[in-house]
């Protein structure tokens, strides 16, 4: 809606993006409801406070990561883009 709004049109590769939602997305998952049913769950369970601890510290690196990067490269809009944007 907001390409449409400021006069853009983007075009993207579905099998593409479908692949890298396989890889990124559904194996992970798969890979993880797998190993549920072997010995790796109790390891899991008798080191939980040490995973949390990891997927907090990783989730919180990936937002450093995509915060810095927005600032590095720049936010993509124009000024008035973005003044329209903030207005709204």
């Amino acid at each position: 809606l907001l390409l449409r709004f400021f006069g853009k049109t983007i075009e993207l590769p579905f099998l593409e993006l479908v692949g890298k939602l396989c890889n990124k997305v559904l194996l992970p998952v798969a890979l993880g409801q797998a190993l549920r049913a072997t010995p790796v769950k109790d390891f899991y369970t008798k080191n939980s406070a040490f995973f949390k601890r990891l997927q907090e510290m990783v989730l919180l690196g990936i937002v450093w990561n995509a915060f810095c990067n927005a600032f590095t490269r720049g936010l993509g809009l124009e000024f008035s883009h973005a003044i329209a944007l903030l207005t709204m």
